[in-house]
């Protein structure tokens, strides 16, 4: 692909909140769940001496696998406001980002995958919801 996916800063916390938001407590529900499988997942894998894991291929599959619940998940409520937020990842116009190829948005969760800290973001997106929403 022919694009870099920037960091995700505060803004995009606040996007994912309100995208998450708009899903409802029964899609926050199954999200909390993938993360907690994904954690289980990540204290069940054999560490080498130095506390590193060895294989990270299946952590990093079980946290990509959240991230594609999320994504499928607010694609299913919100695929109007998502885009925008993916468009602007890679600094591109909804316009432009609706022309890419059809797996940029699975590249970009990737390659997020690759550089951030996801299984955190998400968990901070699913507290603050949840907050905002109980307040409602």
């Amino acid at each position: 692909m022919d694009f870099q996916v920037r960091e995700l800063k505060t803004k995009d916390l606040y996007m994912i909140v309100k995208l998450l938001g708009k899903c409802g407590k029964d899609a926050l529900s199954s999200i909390s769940e993938s993360l907690s499988v994904a954690a289980k997942a990540e204290q069940n894998v054999e560490k080498n001496a130095d506390g590193s894991i060895k294989n990270n291929a299946v952590v990093s599959s079980s946290y990509s696998s959240v991230g594609l619940t999320v994504i499928s998940t607010i694609l299913l409520y919100a695929e109007s406001d998502i885009k925008p937020f993916f468009a602007g990842l890679i600094n591109q116009t909804l316009e432009e980002f609706d022309n890419m190829p059809f797996d940029t948005t699975l590249a970009i969760v990737e390659e997020l995958g690759k550089k951030e800290d996801l299984p955190n973001f998400f968990k901070r997106a699913i507290s603050l919801t949840s907050i905002f929403s109980s307040k409602e």
